[in-house]
This record gives C-alpha cells, structure tokens and sequence, in this order.
C-alpha cells in the first residue's frame, strides 16, 4: 500500500536513482578503454551541461565515437526492470524482471548492452532458461552490483530482507558467490547512508562485516583488507588496482574444491566485482559524497566505468544533496521521466 509522500524522501530517491543513471551515462564512453585522455573527459562534460539534445554525439576517441550523449545502457535497462518488480510484484520476481528487461533491450534495438547483459540475452533469446542462463562460478562481473540500488529503496531498514534480495537477484545472472556478496553489501551500505548513521570507512566496514558474516564467512576478507588500507587512498588505489581480474588468491583456495566437482564451472577463474563496489565506496568517502568530483576520478582509473560511476552516483545521492546542476543533467537522460517515476513510486512505499 503506498502512503503521502514525505518530500524529503522523494528528493533524496530522486538523488539516488538520478545519480545513479547520470553515472552510467558519464562513464559509458570509456568503459574498458586502454587509453583516455582527460582534456577530452573536461570537453565531454562541459558538452553535456550546454547541450539540450540527449541525442546529440560528440567524437571523444576513437573507440567511443559512437557513444551518444544521454542514452543509458544495460545497467539501467536491468536497474529498472528490477525496481519495476520490486513495486509491481511487491519484491524480486525474476520471470517478471526478466520480461521488463528483454522488453527495454527490444525497444532499444540492443543499444549499450555488457558482456553479461549481451550473453544473458542472447541466451534467453535462444530458449534457455534462467537458471541456465546465468553466468557460471568463477566469471564474476559487476552486474549484480550495477543494479542493486531498488532493493534499499524499497525496504530499507529490513535488513535481512534487502540481504536475501540483494542475493537472490544476483543469482539470477551469476552462480559466484562474490557478486551476491558485493551486491548485498552495496545495498546495506545505502541503507546505512539512508539511515543517516555515522559516515566513515571505519563504521560501515565493520556495520558490513557483521550482517554479513552469516552469509559470506568466507570472503570478508575483502571487507578486511579493504579497512586495513584505510583513508590512505593511494594504497587503497594500489591494492584496488590489483584485484580486477587478478582476483585474490585467497578465494581461489576457498573454492578449489567446488572447481573440481561442479559442472558450472568456467576454465577461467576471475572478476572484477569487487572493484565495482569497493573503488565506488573509496571515491564517495575521500570526496565525501560530492558527486562530480568522485565521477571524475572514478572514470579516470578507467575499467568499468559505466557501472562504477553508477554504484559511486547511487551512494553519492544517499549521502549528500547534488549541485542543482546535477539533476537538470539527469532530466537530459533519454530515460529521466522513468527513472524519476520509479523513485518517487518507491518513495511512496515509505511512512
């Protein structure tokens, strides 16, 4: 049952999916890319603010001359589809999730899908089904993190709720724990930036750590290691520059016997999803919660950058109120009326 909205909550919604899309769109065009020039970055950025034609293109590199500005991507497409079963079915349905996601790549002739995304749907098109669908043990991409933001916003002070959601969503696209575990802890982690708790590496580490021991035992090392490093952020950026796909050894040893005897196993063993959540998180507390900055830095250690810059703008729109200029670029997003619609929708479900 939906209530009045208190305006406050809407806003900061608003704030969170806003931000959260604009990221994307910011760090599309040089996803993966081995070189970026940074003057090119600035030029983009001031093309954005000036421009009022979301479909206006501009040549950045060669590898992303074809970017346009202001379309979203995959980690939008699957965003929304699951916040519109978090509202429409009452909590994660993932037949209907599903539907809502094959209808946004249709209806947008494939434009801007992964890796993930592109094999998850062309899987689906060819009659697999979800369970067969999803990525094996040992792929671990940043998915399940990209789209975790409606879960908190739905319930967020249930706490094992937005846990089992977080993990149960993730699954539907990939089998390796890592990216449950990264996904659950992004959505406790904006939770905790919603409840208006104490803001420091220190505190959500250990907050993060604690919920989800009885889940994860074994990967809160990651956690671990990632508050030993702590508010040195160029040893933050050096330890985060080695976990990517050189994942730690430390999980490999934890599932050497599960490689052995599970089918679902790929001959590769690696990922970035730690990276999607962790570096996000660095940025947002060294900058402390200022978007535009954050972005910037986030996009220049290049990667994943679409979905880091996602994760950092959905966190950054928990914690501090954006310059004005902020949402005027995100009601430029080809998808602005939805993704608005959708948070104060979830806004609504708040008393």
């Amino acid at each position: 049952m939906c209530h009045a909205i208190d305006n406050r909550i809407k806003q900061k919604y608003r704030y969170i999916l806003g931000q959260f899309c604009l990221g994307e769109v910011l760090g599309s065009p040089f996803e993966f890319q081995e070189e970026l020039v940074p003057p090119q970055y600035e030029i983009w950025l001031e093309k954005i603010e000036n421009s009022a034609e979301p479909e206006w293109r501009e040549p950045l590199t060669d590898k992303a001359s074809q970017k346009v500005v202001g379309k979203t991507g995959d980690d939008v497409y699957f965003t929304l589809a699951l916040a519109h079963s978090l509202i429409e079915k009452e909590d994660f349905d993932p037949v209907y999730t599903d539907s809502k996601f094959q209808e946004a790549v249709k209806d947008n002739n494939m434009w801007g899908l992964g890796g993930s995304s592109y094999h998850w749907y062309q899987n689906r098109l060819h009659g697999f089904s979800i369970e067969q669908s999803a990525a094996p043990i040992g792929m671990a991409g940043g998915a399940p993190v990209m789209r975790y933001s409606p879960v908190p916003l739905r319930h967020p002070k249930n706490i094992a709720w937005i846990i089992n959601t977080s993990i149960a969503q993730s699954k539907v696209t990939h089998q390796d724990d890592r990216c449950a575990f990264f996904a659950a802890a992004a959505s406790l982690t904006l939770s905790y930036l919603l409840a208006g708790k104490e803001i420091s590496l220190s505190a959500i580490t250990a907050y993060l750590i604690e919920r989800l021991m009885p889940c994860f035992p074994n990967l809160l090392y990651f956690l671990e290691d990632f508050t030993k490093n702590g508010t040195d952020w160029d040893k933050q950026y050096h330890w985060l520059s080695h976990l990517g796909i050189e994942d730690s050894t430390k999980h490999f040893k934890y599932l050497e016997e599960r490689l052995k005897h599970n089918p679902h196993v790929h001959p590769f063993f690696g990922g970035y999803v730690p990276v999607t959540f962790l570096w996000p998180l660095c940025l947002v507390l060294k900058h402390e919660g200022k978007f535009l900055p954050a972005v910037h830095e986030c996009i220049l250690m290049k990667g994943d950058t679409d979905t880091t810059a996602a994760v950092l703008g959905s966190l950054c729109g928990a914690w501090k109120m954006p310059e004005e200029r902020i949402m005027k670029w995100v009601g430029r997003i080809d998808k602005s009326k939805e993704i608005l619609a959708v948070a104060d929708t979830l806004a609504s479900f708040q008393k």
